[in-house]
């Protein structure tokens, strides 16, 4: 429900810095909320919560981004192009875990780089244009793309 309200609020402003920001940022301070109360299983899931929250939130007004700041093929190219370091960083992610899990003999270890991750990527947003922020242009038409693709 936050996830749908919060969109609905950046479409019907057309912000869309601060409506990746703010979701990143509790999905931030939910992790390390996570690791700090993990001996509290309530706790810890209320803080888990927060990251559930935040982290799906972040991705509908995130994903805004590429096709606001490129058309046509570029934004094709920079979409496949999040997507594949997306991925790239869960496989590599999940080995992180493991590996700071070993070192440290601690789960929530993992749990602040993580949060350290999304606090600078929130943050880098804001470096972002401002043209991020206008009111979204319509989506092209199948044969306008054909016409400037050739």
């Amino acid at each position: 429900m936050v996830m749908i309200a919060w969109s609905a609020h950046g479409d019907r402003t057309g912000e869309r810095r601060w409506h990746t920001v703010i979701p990143c940022l509790v999905t931030a301070l939910g992790l390390v909320l996570t690791a700090v109360f993990l001996q509290s299983t309530a706790l810890a899931v209320g803080a888990m919560v927060l990251v559930a929250a935040g982290v799906s939130t972040a991705q509908a007004a995130f994903w805004s981004i590429p096709s606001a700041l490129l058309s046509g093929a570029g934004a094709a190219a920079g979409i496949a192009l999040v997507n594949s370091i997306g991925n790239i960083g869960g496989a590599v992610a999940t080995s992180l875990v493991g590996w700071l899990s070993d070192l440290t003999g601690s789960t929530a270890s993992s749990l602040y780089p993580f949060g350290a991750v999304l606090l600078v990527g929130g943050l880098l947003v804001l470096l972002l244009p401002r043209s991020v922020d206008d009111a979204p242009a319509p989506a092209p038409r199948p044969a306008d793309d054909l016409r400037s693709a050739g």
